[in-house]
């Protein structure tokens, strides 16, 4: 994954030029001894660079990644998060495509939390092939986005997916497949929440308690506010509301929020 990050590149780079030049001096070193002395000192100096190369440049790398994320799930900027990310997807190895898939996940992320669905769709690209932990990733985000644009058979069709890949990595990696579950059963809350169906908002509740980022907090915030509105409790869904308004950074979720209220109010006016 280092490749598709610049830092990454330049300490990879780095560390094959620093082998090298150790490899220069090597030579000067063993002058007069049998050839196959340096020859052999070289190799492995070379290969220990290669492989440190890599290791350091994956490690930043990973740390790269970690931060531009932040920009989305933390500071709730998806133009930020766009901007660095866009083109990181394209520039992950084609050796490496599962990782260009769960790039393409994250870099989804961002254009659904500006609103724009049509293009975190089309970025997905195409269904991974393999992996059963990439392809859960791929339907979560693709069941997300047919979900707010109304699809509801499309995503229906994402989610029997994702309950296939929750089945098939339960025994093999169960810390996986347990997150890939309680997506699963986000989405299907959200899913009963635009149609009509039975929730679980002590579930829901219990989920925002222990969500780990701003971006997911808010997600939850969104279905309770709805089921609220949906249920008549004025005082929560203003709470749920005002959360959304106040915390949602440059996110779609403030203008949800405004779009609720003013729905809300219509249908008042009506009665």
């Amino acid at each position: 994954m280092f490749s598709a990050f610049r830092r990454s590149k330049i300490v990879a780079a780095v560390i094959l030029v620093v082998s090298l030049v150790l490899i220069v001096l090597i030579w000067r070193r063993d002058q007069g001894m049998p050839v196959a002395v340096p020859i052999i000192a070289s190799v492995i100096t070379l290969g220990l660079g290669i492989i440190a190369g890599r290791l350091f440049g994956g490690l930043l790398a990973n740390m790269e990644n970690t931060r531009y994320l932040g920009y989305l799930h933390m500071e709730l900027d998806p133009e930020k998060f766009i901007s660095v990310y866009k083109n990181v997807p394209d520039k992950v190895r084609p050796a490496n495509g599962e990782q260009a898939s769960i790039c393409r996940c994250y870099l989804s992320d961002g254009y659904w939390a500006s609103g724009d669905f049509s293009t975190a769709l089309r970025v997905l690209g195409d269904k991974p092939e393999k992996c059963d932990g990439v392809i859960g990733l791929y339907e979560i985000k693709r069941a997300t986005n047919l979900l707010a644009t109304g699809d509801f058979e499309e995503a229906g069709r994402s989610l029997e997916e994702l309950k296939s890949a929750v089945r098939k990595t339960k025994g093999k990696k169960p810390a996986l497949s347990a997150n890939l579950r309680d997506n699963l059963e986000f989405l299907e809350q959200y899913r009963n929440v635009l149609t009509g169906g039975e929730t679980n908002k002590a579930w829901l509740e219990e989920a925002f308690g222990r969500a780990q980022y701003n971006l997911r907090r808010l997600e939850i915030a969104h279905l309770l506010a709805l089921i609220a509105v949906k249920n008549g409790d004025r005082k929560e869904a203003a709470q749920r509301l005002s959360y959304m308004k106040e915390q949602g950074g440059k996110t779609i979720f403030p203008r949800l929020a405004d779009e609720i209220r003013e729905k809300k109010l219509a249908q008042q006016k009506q009665k």
